[in-house]
C-alpha cells in the first residue's frame, strides 16, 4: 500500500485515494466526495481496489484490432464504416482489454465524440459492462490517476442520454 494507491471502504462502500501514510496513520482522501478524509483503521474496514480486480484476465489484453478480428471468429462480422471504440477512452486512462470494448454502427461517431463520450458508453454498456470496464482500466490502464465510480460514470451517462432524448 502506497500513496496515491484506491481503497474502498467497506462501512460505506465508497472509494478514495490513499493521501498520506506515516506508522500505522492512514488518511484517504473520499473520491466522490471531494475534501472528505477519512482514517484507515484496520484491514477489517477496507479492500485495496486492485486486489478486487484480481478476477480480470491478463489474456483478455487486446488490441481493437485484434478485438474486431474475435468478434469475426464468432460470427459477428462488422463493415468498414462500424467501429470498435473504447468504453473508458484511452485518452482518460482506459486499457486495452476486452472488457473496456464496444462496438458500434457508426464509425464517424466515435472519432467525433472522441474522449468526451465515455459516461454516454458507459450508460449504453451497462452498469454491470461500466464496473468491468473501470476494473480494466484501473489494473491494465492509468485510469486509476483519476478514477470515476462506475456508479456515477453510468449515472451521468444516463443524464447525458435523457438529455439527448429530450
Amino acid at each position: 500500500m502506497e500513496i496515491g494507491s484506491l481503497v474502498r471502504r467497506l462501512k460505506c462502500n465508497s472509494i478514495g485515494k490513499i493521501i498520506f501514510i506515516v506508522d500505522k496513520k492512514i488518511r484517504v482522501e473520499a473520491i466522490d466526495q471531494p475534501k472528505t478524509i477519512w482514517r484507515l483503521q484496520s484491514k477489517n474496514n477496507y479492500v485495496l481496489v486492485s486486489d478486487e480486480n484480481k478476477n480480470v484476465k491478463p489474456s483478455s489484453i487486446c488490441t481493437r484490432a485484434q478485438y474486431r478480428k474475435k468478434l469475426e471468429e464468432i460470427g459477428i462480422t462488422l463493415e468498414k464504416d462500424r467501429d470498435v471504440l473504447h468504453i473508458i477512452s484511452k485518452a482518460n486512462g482506459g486499457a486495452d482489454h476486452i472488457d473496456n470494448y464496444l462496438f458500434v454502427g457508426n464509425m464517424r461517431l466515435n472519432r467525433r465524440l472522441g474522449k468526451n463520450a465515455d459516461e454516454i458508453y458507459c450508460y449504453l454498456c451497462g452498469l454491470e459492462g461500466t464496473k468491468r470496464a473501470v476494473a480494466a482500466s484501473v489494473k491494465y490502464g492509468t485510469f486509476a490517476d483519476h478514477f470515476i465510480s462506475p456508479h456515477i460514470l453510468y449515472e451521468r451517462g444516463l443524464a447525458r442520454f435523457n438529455k439527448i432524448l429530450d
